[in-house]
């Protein structure tokens, strides 16, 4: 047969802190009605304890050290607690009986909360000695040697990004700081465990980032072929700046003016893995591409899309005349150029503009010409959408 005998605890001020009971693994914390949290939580027991509770303060003034800011925060949601109670194989939830609070945590999701902030309590307590640390060497050297060691916590960073928001809180300097590392991790990777690789998928990385640039370009192209005013150095410009993001057959673009020859060339030229030339002269889309013949019932190139056509056959022409003084010059800057028959491609016009009609004689009159092609900008922009669908 089992008794219960009540076990009082005492401070060294003779004031009775602990009411225990073993034999039903009760422990009840008496906090001081003169303190703080004595005035907001009026009974704290653990049901189900082989060991009295740690992080009270030993005087009976509550929660000490790591769990404080738990009081605070139950503080400032309600203002008197009736009953806190720690109990072994219940649910954690907060009930109203007769106009009294009870707040009933899980002891396991407890001892959680408790494990959690004892820990982050020392990291704190670890940091701010080395800080101080830190300023009594950059004051007094002599006498406090600066060490070099990083005081870094393994697993710090894992639990900090498990919060899902944590996103929301990062900072411009913590983002670039992240994406200064990347490059560096995945070296880090290739000596790990190939079940560790498979885990550390560089490559979602890579096309999340790939699908956030598409999804930003693919805006500013909608934006700039939307506004009324059509300017064809704004096209150069973003072309120039995007169309090896595009086009992955690219590899590099030469600029006109790193060019000293005195030759007939577009604002750059593109150069693709084979290390072949190609030419990329850009008209506005608001221009009109073909036009139709009543008295013949035939379509016909329009003035505009003549004029580029011939510009096009006129840059290939000079590009390889100039074939050899190119080829050398670039040489000398690490450029292997192959100038074999260039292919020239004119942006021009939108296909929208088209009927069904006048689209089929656009096919015809395209494939007369010779090494040159017409693209529409809403053709060329469908062809980056379909690459951002493959992407994400």
């Amino acid at each position: 047969m089992k008794y219960n005998f009540m076990i009082e605890k005492k401070n060294k001020d003779g004031i009775v802190v602990w009411k225990i009971n073993k034999s039903k693994k009760t422990y009840e914390y008496l906090i001081r009605h003169d303190s703080g949290q004595g005035k907001c939580i009026k009974q704290l027991v653990f049901i189900g304890y082989a060991k009295q509770p740690t992080s009270l303060n030993a005087n009976g003034y509550g929660f000490s050290r790591a769990l404080k800011p738990l009081y605070y925060h139950l503080k400032e949601t309600f203002e008197i607690i009736d009953r806190i109670e720690i109990i072994d194989g219940v649910k954690s939830k907060i009930s109203k009986q007769n106009k009294k609070l009870c707040i009933s945590f899980n002891k396991d999701d407890y001892e959680m909360i408790l494990s959690n902030c004892n820990e982050t309590y020392r990291d704190n307590s670890n940091r701010i000695k080395n800080i101080s640390y830190d300023e009594l060497s950059k004051l007094f050297p002599k006498y406090f040697k600066k060490t070099n060691a990083i005081n870094y916590k393994k697993n710090t960073i894992s639990k900090i990004m498990q919060n899902e928001n944590i996103i929301d809180s990062l900072s411009i300097n913590d983002m670039q700081s992240i994406a200064k590392i990347i490059p560096k991790l995945m070296e880090k990777s290739a000596s790990f465990h190939q079940k560790i690789l498979e885990k550390i998928l560089f490559t979602d990385i890579k096309n999340k980032a790939n699908s956030i640039k598409f999804s930003q370009l693919i805006i500013e192209y909608e934006k700039i072929m939307n506004k009324k005013t059509q300017n064809e150095s704004e096209w150069q410009n973003y072309f120039k700046s995007n169309i090896l993001f595009f086009n992955s057959s690219y590899l590099d673009v030469i600029e006109k003016k790193n060019i000293s020859l005195k030759i007939s060339i577009p604002d750059f030229l593109l150069v693709d893995q084979f290390q072949f030339v190609d030419i990329f002269e850009i008209k506005r889309p608001d221009f009109e591409v073909i036009k139709y013949d009543k008295s013949h019932d035939n379509y016909y190139w329009s003035s505009e899309t003549v004029k580029a056509i011939s510009q096009v056959e006129k840059y290939i022409f000079e590009i390889e005349q100039n074939s050899s003084q190119l080829i050398s010059q670039f040489r000398e800057e690490g450029i292997d150029l192959k100038i074999i028959k260039p292919r020239g491609f004119v942006l021009i016009g939108k296909r929208i503009d088209l009927n069904i009609k006048s689209i089929k004689y656009f096919r015809i009159l395209n494939n007369s010409l010779k090494n040159i092609q017409i693209i529409f900008y809403d053709d060329f922009l469908d062809s980056i959408k379909n690459r951002y669908k493959l992407i994400k």
